[in-house]
């Protein structure tokens, strides 16, 4: 599948909508392949076809699909939902099939906009651009994997449904485009949160044996029913194994047995996890075509280790000597990274997303060490508690905390 998106230009008028979005990016992809002029078409960055002749276009695609890529892209979203602006986490894994070690390579993640016309025909309008014009400088030997993640806030007004996620690998020097992949935007509040694929002896199912595992979580404020959505090893078959009828609870945890034994106690899937290299995805129901969710490839696994996000629903990935198969990573406590702030007011609220309704901190103001908050301010979060009100602030988990606002 060839992956497409549309930079705007600001003539012949200046009012272009898209163009104004975002003037800086789009000026840079314009000087990048020195356009002069409307319409243009690069294919890989490197053949330019007339964009008026199905034929000349069709030609530059095929001829460009017939060059074997060093390496694979898979990219995936998660949806936080989070105070004051929902987050989409962006993943994306490139596995060198040879040594990619050129000082050009460069790595680009991008937001697209879809839009429709008459029929069938539609395109997408550039966005957003991480981690900016530049790219992600990167080298990779063969066989090895580059993971590489954005975080995304949204805007108000947007239609999640028309947003879509493009990764792309360029040479800075050549301009050739080595390598693309895309994903939808989802707006489920699931994710594959924890698992373990060798489990020994840390770990028993109701049943008293030790087997696979895969937990979910939900990541909003509201009940999810799992009913006909899927879990697979497998992306050939996305409905392996449909949940039946069970209900995640806001800010819940659900655990699902992968040990092909459905006639035992719990939730078990029909299939098991193997312990060196997988993938694991879960999928949306039968009416959506099985949409994709989440999906997490994983590495040879050690015993008796199940691996995770270092706090739920975040992107980071994480070993747990201890696992926690049904209640929080125990990494959610100890990572001050990953508290989030709202401005409220004369006072802070404190949270790890998506915890801002169940269990949110609030730090008000100091009469000792005053300080005015206010909307758009940057929150600094440390260790520090020589300030510290303990006369109204809550004890957070492991240590108290000191917030600064700053200009």
């Amino acid at each position: 599948m060839a992956v497409q998106t549309r930079y705007h230009m600001n003539w012949p008028g200046t009012t272009d909508p898209y163009y104004l979005y975002n003037t800086s990016e789009n000026n840079a992809r314009k000087t990048l392949y020195g356009v002069t002029g409307i319409p243009y078409l690069k294919v890989d960055g490197v053949q330019t076809p007339s964009p008026t002749s199905y034929t000349a276009v069709r030609s530059a695609i095929n001829s460009r699909r017939a060059i074997a890529s060093p390496c694979t892209i898979r990219v995936s979203t998660s949806f936080m939902p989070t105070l004051p602006a929902d987050t989409i986490y962006v993943t994306v894994e490139v596995t060198a099939d040879q040594d990619m070690l050129a000082a050009t390579n460069r790595l680009y993640v991008a937001l697209i906009h879809r839009c429709h016309t008459t029929g069938i025909l539609r395109w997408y309008q550039f966005r957003n651009m991480w981690p900016n014009t530049t790219g992600y400088s990167f080298t990779l030997n063969q066989d090895s994997t580059l993971v590489y993640t954005v975080a995304c806030t949204t805007s108000t007004g947007w239609d999640l449904n028309d947003m879509r996620f493009i990764a792309f690998i360029q040479n800075s020097s050549t301009k050739e485009v080595l390598q693309s992949g895309f994903a939808e935007v989802t707006t489920i509040p699931l994710v594959i949160n924890e698992f373990m694929a060798y489990n020994v002896s840390a770990v028993q199912d109701p049943a008293g044996d030790y087997d696979d595992w895969i937990e979910i979580f939900n990541t909003s404020d509201s009940d999810v029913n799992m009913l006909g959505k899927a879990l697979t090893n497998q992306c050939a078959d996305p409905d392996k194994w449909v949940f039946p009828d069970t209900i995640i609870p806001a800010g819940g945890h659900l655990v699902v047995w992968c040990d092909n034994e459905l006639a035992e106690p719990g939730l078990h899937a029909n299939f098991t996890l193997n312990q060196t290299i997988d993938t694991l995805v879960m999928y949306d129901n039968l009416a959506t075509c099985y949409l994709q969710i989440d999906r997490k490839i994983y590495p040879a696994q050690s015993q008796d280790i199940s691996l995770g996000r270092v706090c739920d629903g975040m992107p980071t990935w994480v070993q747990f000597t201890t696992p926690t198969p049904g209640t929080a990573n125990s990494g959610c406590a100890d990572s001050v990274q990953n508290l989030a702030a709202l401005v409220e007011g004369n006072s802070l609220h404190l949270f790890w997303p998506p915890y801002h309704w169940a269990t949110a901190y609030t730090i008000y103001r100091h009469d000792e060490c005053p300080f005015e908050p206010t909307p758009g301010d940057s929150i600094g979060v440390t260790t520090d508690t020589s300030f510290v009100d303990t006369d109204i602030l809550l004890t957070l988990p492991s240590a108290s905390y000191r917030v600064t606002a700053t200009p």
